[in-house]
């Protein structure tokens, strides 16, 4: 059997039990069966949707002699391209380190060394 796609043959001369694969991209297309060499088909035109990030499994059965082909479609979701980035929640995480917590880290020993000092002071005066 010959396997058509948008009225191309996309894949020759297909004997059972063989398979094929094929990377379409997403959308719909048109599906067609033939006998092998034959430009008429025995199954179809079909239409069948292709979604992005799904494995679009098409099954060819019956008999061409008996007149009973016919075809059942299987989807296996979850096989999306690569994500474009990785959701983190809602706190927006700086670029670079603010220098803001180290200037106020600072100011903050040296209110508690003046403070300290003049406890220290104050004690010694009494």
């Amino acid at each position: 059997m010959d396997i058509w796609a948008d009225g191309e043959v996309a894949v020759e001369a297909l004997a059972n039990p063989d398979e094929a694969t094929l990377d379409l991209p997403a959308g719909s297309l048109e599906a067609a069966v033939s006998l092998a060499g034959e430009s008429d088909p025995v199954l179809g035109p079909q239409a069948l949707d292709v979604a992005e990030g799904s494995n679009t499994i098409v099954y060819a059965w019956g008999s061409a002699e008996d007149g009973t082909l016919d075809l059942a479609t299987q989807v296996v979701d979850g096989m999306h391209s690569a994500p474009d980035g990785v959701p983190t929640g809602n706190v927006q995480v700086p670029g670079q380190q603010s220098q803001l917590a180290l200037i106020a880290g600072v100011g903050l020993l040296g209110l508690m060394g003046v403070s300290a000092a003049v406890l220290g002071i104050r004690r010694a005066r009494a």
